[in-house]
């Protein structure tokens, strides 16, 4: 079954999609793996729920008393990461069914995730830009070494450009290092559509307040809860493929 798979998910007040995906992530693992919850100041139970969690054994947890951005999770966890093949996850993925652990160790590249995201315009009450092509980074499997190597950051970064009529371009969180990989020589896989199978994406829960989520078609809100109930009986303990 290979070496265990380092998982690190970054938590930020979402307490109940945080435990949806590890509960989640114990029911449907395929494979040996290990996993590190990063946790900036959650004010909303999150880090007794870790702390809780943890010491059940299902998880490895690391609490800092100050904000960390999303990039400065991955940053952090690039720099410190001891296997070669390491995954990122958001905290509000669901997985779904078992299988998605192989699926991600079959291919070699340098960065695997389940879609690339599209550029284009990009416009707020803030800031018009344009947005640059970015592995989705709610699930990306990684080459620690070899992207260790291009010593470029996760964080999102704008600059002005006269390329694009609108004078800016950004590189959101994973994009400038995804263009820099591609610039030396290292590869990308796009896990494509059939990987969309093996979990659900609630899509910014630790800062969507209002609005669609993403592409959920029912109350995300009821679909949480539900699914939370179903895998805290089904899965009472942790997973016998995780490695504390």
């Amino acid at each position: 079954m290979g070496p265990p798979l380092p998982i690190y998910v970054a938590s930020y007040n979402t307490s109940l999609h945080t435990e949806l995906c590890i509960r989640s992530l114990h029911h449907y693992a395929d494979g040996p793996f290990t996993l590190n919850i990063g946790d900036s100041d959650s004010r909303d139970g999150s880090a007794e729920m870790l702390n809780r969690l943890a010491q059940e054994g299902w998880l490895a947890v690391e609490s800092i008393q100050a904000p960390r951005l999303h990039g400065e999770w991955l940053d952090h966890w690039l720099q410190s990461a001891a296997a070669e093949r390491v995954l990122f996850c958001d905290s509000d993925i669901e997985f779904l069914r078992s299988g998605f652990i192989a699926a991600l160790r079959a291919t070699r590249a340098a960065i695997v995730s389940p879609e690339l995201l599209a550029a284009g315009r990009y416009v707020d009450s803030e800031l018009t830009t344009h947005l640059m092509p970015r592995p989705a980074p709610w699930l990306m499997m990684i080459d620690a070494p070899s992207l260790r190597s291009l010593q470029t950051s996760f964080a999102e970064v704008t600059e002005a450009t006269e390329e694009y009529p609108e004078g800016k371009r950004t590189f959101d969180v994973g994009g400038l290092l995804y263009h820099r990989a591609l610039e030396a020589g290292l590869t990308y896989t796009d896990l494509g559509r059939s990987f969309r199978r093996y979990y659900r994406h609630y899509f910014g829960a630790s800062w969507r307040t209002v609005g669609p989520i993403g592409r959920l078609r029912r109350d995300p809100a009821k679909l949480l809860e539900r699914s939370l109930a179903k895998l805290r009986a089904a899965q009472p303990a942790p997973s016998h493929l995780h490695l504390a």
